[in-house]
């Protein structure tokens, strides 16, 4: 494990993570949401539909929410986060410097471990996935209806 690894540090998420979305979940009673959809990260854009990536972007920047863990539970809640994005074969996790209202922190950053795979991807209004709605978050069934809130539900 390399020194990076060990550093406890919040994490920022930018989709299905961030409070009130559908994986949200997966560190609900592990920790806590701080200044949601008020943080930003620098040097990414977001794309994708049913759940985006943050791929690097000059000149641009994503709209995030900080995730805490409470005492006692970072470990958890970081393996938990890390075995939703499929940590480390299909998102990376890196150090970022994040701004938030009360100041600059840094915090762990998922990225896909291809980001040129997904540079075409659809854009996600303002890198804000909040802006998507939940409806793109929605599945729809063989039968026409529409079912669930994604493809981690089924």
């Amino acid at each position: 494990m390399s020194d990076i690894e060990t550093i406890t540090l919040p994490t920022a998420v930018y989709g299905t993570l961030r409070e009130g979305h559908g994986n949200d979940r997966t560190w609900k009673g592990l920790g806590f949401s701080w200044h949601d959809g008020e943080c930003t990260i620098e040097g990414y854009r977001l794309v994708g539909r049913g759940f985006p990536y943050a791929i690097p972007a000059e000149g641009q920047t994503i709209v995030v929410g900080i995730i805490v863990a409470t005492p006692g539970n970072y470990e958890q809640m970081l393996a938990a986060t890390d075995m939703l994005e499929g940590y480390p074969t299909h998102y990376n996790r890196v150090k970022e410097v994040v701004h938030t209202p009360e100041g600059d922190i840094f915090a762990w950053l998922y990225t896909p471990d291809s980001p040129k795979r997904y540079e075409g991807g659809e854009p996600v209004p303002g890198n804000d996935w909040a802006q998507m709605g939940r409806a793109v978050w929605q599945y729809d069934d063989d039968d026409g209806s529409t079912g669930g809130e994604g493809w981690w539900s089924r």
